[in-house]
């Protein structure tokens, strides 16, 4: 120790051992930071993306809350509502038809489902079926909930063989990397299953199993037949349009859940943000994920479950979101017993429609979303589904109707009937959006100045690009007018 140390360094023992303690606290501070900054207090605490949830407190006992007022019901049924008639219906939409950016090939059709009556159906242009575009999602979501039923949930889980670990995708579509804290679920409307969850969760089977190291496959064999539709834009995966359909992505098939880019090969990519969550929790991982389709000896290790199918149907309408749609496509087939493709799902669509009484007449259908422009269907299709999805005696396919966006606030109508012109159906336009480059649709529920609940589908498939945003004005229009009409 130099001159200059020993005049430094204090001469007691209570002095020195008081500079020990604070070197010792300077050093486990900058120590404990860096580690943080690096992620190993992550790796060591295994809460590495988990959401904390707060405990629950029960009220004090002698509260009590004075009863809330029910609040008002929307598009409520009112069987006294009076019956619009047919003539001037019919007169209200010729007066809102007009519009040249609709184009050479457009139909409107209206049905009154207070008194279960059909009021007008006008078409401009051949031939009769109509290119559907993402009002195809209504069938769909129809025969998801049919066949399956609205409390189905669907399974992510793994398996064990010996130390290979065997991550089994089950076709939820909202499986998510990451779990939702409290707030992001109640905001979304739902809380997904999470990658994150499954690992906790195979992680402590595996603790208990005294397994440290595993390799892990992944098995998204539930789907069959080709991911990517034969009838699609070839260009729809490669511009992120849509991912291919598995029967495991993650945060909708996007490379993260902000990224805006969709993985080419989603499985994959599920069963890599699988294999870091697991490090995390402290399993290693030999290798990166490969898709193998685990061994019948395989042993179940661990699973999350899926949000209610209804909350998913919910979804996949407001958001439109097309992968989703199309596993409900495939759940709905191995669900009829067919295999999980887009053959056998057109199938049981079309199945299904027959069994609820709805024709479908000449329609030609090749996926679950709509994004085949070689899809087609009649108009009086859309609004029966709407009718049978809106019966007081179909409770089960309520989903279909309460996940229909609210114009100017929610899902893909958060935007629309904005203009002045298009105020009087704000609240009250209730519809799914199509749209396709030169297609653009509206189907869905409109009550009317008298409290009537009409059935509406607008279709226009020959817009001209350049006419799209009017053509897509010119329909709020028509559906603004229906909710004025006190016909």
């Amino acid at each position: 120790m130099s001159d200059r140390e020993r005049l430094l360094w204090p001469r007691s023992r209570a002095g020195r051992a008081a500079v020990v303690l604070l070197l010792c606290v300077v050093l486990l501070g900058v120590g404990g930071y860096g580690a943080y900054q690096c992620g190993w207090v992550d790796g060591l605490v295994g809460q590495d993306d988990e959401s904390v949830n707060p405990v629950e407190v029960a009220p004090p006992a002698t509260l009590r809350l004075p009863k809330a007022a029910p609040a008002p019901q929307v598009l409520r049924w009112d069987a006294g509502a009076p019956t619009p008639g047919s003539s001037a219906v019919g007169k209200l939409l010729r007066r809102t038809t007009g519009d040249p950016d609709l184009g050479g090939h457009l139909g409107v059709a209206v049905s009154d489902l207070t008194h279960d009556r059909q009021l007008v159906t006008l078409q401009f242009g051949r031939p009769q079926l109509f290119t559907p575009a993402s009002t195809l999602k209504l069938l769909t979501t129809t025969t998801a909930l049919q066949v399956l039923g609205p409390d189905y949930r669907f399974s992510t889980s793994t398996v064990l063989a010996g130390h290979e670990l065997v991550l089994v995708g089950g076709g939820d579509p909202l499986l998510a990397r990451r779990s939702l804290s409290p707030k992001a679920a109640l905001e979304a409307g739902y809380d997904p299953a999470s990658l994150t969850e499954l690992a906790s969760r195979t992680a402590i089977a595996l603790h208990q199993r005294h397994i440290d190291t595993v390799r892990l496959d992944v098995d998204a064999t539930l789907f069959t037949g080709p991911a990517v539709s034969p009838h699609w834009e070839s260009d729809y995966v490669s511009s992120s349009v849509v991912s291919p359909i598995v029967a495991l992505l993650a945060d909708r098939g996007y490379t993260s859940a902000a990224s805006g880019i969709r993985s080419a090969g989603p499985a994959l990519a599920a069963g890599d943000a699988f294999s870091q969550a697991l490090r995390r929790r402290g399993i290693k991982v030999t290798d990166r994920a490969r898709l193998d389709p685990a061994s019948a000896s395989a042993a179940p290790l661990a699973r999350v479950n899926s949000p209610p199918l209804a909350q998913i149907v919910e979804y996949v309408i407001g958001a439109s979101y097309n992968e989703g749609a199309e596993m409900l496509l495939r759940q709905a087939a191995v669900g009829a017993g067919r295999s999980g493709s887009f053959a056998g799902g057109v199938a049981t669509v079309r199945d299904t429609m027959r069994r609820l009484g709805i024709a479908l007449g000449g329609a030609v259908i090749y996926d679950g979303s709509g994004l085949s422009r070689h899809d087609r269907l009649p108009l009086a299709a859309l609004l029966d589904v709407l009718e049978v999805a809106a019966s007081p005696d179909r409770p089960s396919l309520r989903a279909v109707i309460t996940g229909l966006p609210v114009a100017g606030f929610t899902g893909t109508m958060a935007a629309r009937l904005l203009e002045a012109d298009g105020a009087p159906g704000r609240g009250l336009v209730r519809a799914k959006t199509a749209t396709l480059t030169g297609v653009t649709g509206l189907a869905g529920l409109i009550q009317d100045r008298d409290g009537t609940l009409l059935a509406f589908a607008a279709i226009a498939d020959r817009v001209d690009p350049i006419d799209t945003l009017g053509a897509r004005a010119a329909l709020d229009r028509i559906s603004a007018a229906l909710a004025t009409c006190g016909c």
